[in-house]
């Protein structure tokens, strides 16, 4: 352990500087004397054969001193490499599994000294400084199973050409087999298009949660958008809408304003959302067939108007916080409405009207209210009395219109 010593010390002892030698010199000290505290003789290395002709070497550290080895890990075991020539290092904490306590016993056991804790435990040692973003385990007809973990790409570099030692190591120190995979936009697309919805929906949920913890805000919303319209493509409206939602949680928690990128953002998800008429020419009402046909139908556009309305009320609130208008972007209110108006299986014009006199598209209020009347088939009175309000509304001038709704609402 003496040359892992010397290693880690040349890392991370700073460089005497010109300009302040005595306070560069304490420094060094501190620093020194902290790594000798972390470098402790009882580190135990032992070395394993994995994968064909590769071989690891495997230091176990105190458990205790698992975060001061963290903080160098990467430029650690890059030097460590270089002196273990053709070989790789990989640095384990050093964990104990107690039994389960017997029947009657009044002695509690930490969850973290469970056999399945401490595997997870370990796991997440043997890949590091890459982080786990998703797993999946498959179970063979023998009874065998074998365990898919998915690996944040942003440590790639550092970490993919050890892939084979990360599975190798692993079956050594717990005995299971385990696969690692970088998950892309292109597999996780793939993975939706073969029906798995809900793995793949983990993986984007734990890879945007791990961005924005790093207030990566950015790279979040582009995992969570790609993840929406994927979802809504095939048909998942439930998978899209939550995801939309983190999209929304996401703008809020970086305070990110209300801008035409960011309105760009959410237009790409609403136009997502799918939008399907309902069946019409179902036959005979006593066939039971079409009846559960249209029944199917009906919840299905329940979920899709609830999902989208939760989504676009959400945006509209965000909108209204950082910069848009008070009652909140217009050009939200009008996707709102329109999509209440197109998709609900059980129109409310009240709550579709309350939506478009806070939208900035008069016209398309007006020729939505008239194609609302001519399915509603009224007098001829009513409809005439009403022409004048369409005209109104065509003229464009709906600051007017929102301060008279407001009044009568009042």
């Amino acid at each position: 352990m003496e040359n892992l010593g010397a290693v880690a010390i040349s890392l991370v002892t700073p460089l005497p500087s010109s300009q302040d030698f005595t306070t560069v010199e304490a420094c060094e000290q501190e620093e020194i004397l902290k790594l000798k505290k972390v470098l402790s003789t009882w580190c135990k290395l032992s070395q394993m054969d994995v994968a064909g002709n590769r071989k690891a070497v495997v230091i176990h550290i105190p458990y205790r001193l698992r975060k001061a080895y963290r903080k160098i890990h990467v430029r650690l075991v890059r030097e460590l490499e270089k002196k273990f020539s053709g070989k790789d290092v990989i640095l384990i904490a050093t964990r104990r599994i107690l039994r389960p306590p017997k029947k009657g016993s009044a002695v509690v056991r930490p969850r973290s000294r469970t056999l399945t804790a401490v595997h997870d435990a370990t796991l997440e040692d043997v890949v590091y400084p890459a982080e786990i973003v998703g797993k999946r385990i498959r179970y063979h007809l023998d009874g065998s199973k074998i365990i898919k973990i998915f690996l944040d790409p942003k440590e790639r570099n550092n970490t993919e050409y050890k892939l084979e030692t990360f599975t190798g190591v692993y079956r050594k120190l717990c005995g299971k087999d385990v696969v690692f995979e970088y998950p892309t936009i292109e597999k996780l697309e793939k993975m939706v298009e073969d029906g798995n919805h809900y793995a793949a929906q983990q993986i984007y949920k734990s890879s945007s949660a791990r961005y924005i913890a790093v207030q990566k805000y950015s790279e979040a919303l582009d995992i969570l958008q790609a993840g929406a319209l994927n979802q809504l493509k095939h048909g998942q409206v439930t998978c899209g809408a939550e995801l939309a939602l983190l999209l929304v949680e996401t703008l809020v928690k970086g305070k990110l304003p209300y801008s035409e990128e960011t309105l760009d953002l959410l237009r790409k998800i609403y136009q997502g959302f799918p939008k399907i008429p309902l069946p019409q020419n179902l036959g005979d009402d006593d066939d039971d067939d079409d009846m559960q046909k249209l029944s199917e139908a009906l919840m299905a556009a329940k979920v899709r108007v609830e999902s989208c309305s939760s989504f676009l009320k959400a945006a509209i609130r965000w909108s209204a916080e950082f910069g848009a208008p008070k009652n909140g972007s217009p050009q939200l209110h009008d996707m709102l409405a329109e999509y209440l108006y197109s998709e609900s299986p059980e129109l409310d014009m009240t709550r579709v009207s309350s939506h478009f006199v806070r939208g900035s598209d008069p016209k398309k209020f007006a020729s939505t209210l008239v194609n609302f009347m001519g399915k509603a088939k009224l007098p001829t009175e009513t409809y005439k009395k009403l022409l004048s309000f369409f005209i109104f509304l065509s003229s464009g001038k709906n600051d007017e219109l929102q301060s008279l709704s407001g009044r009568s609402m009042a």
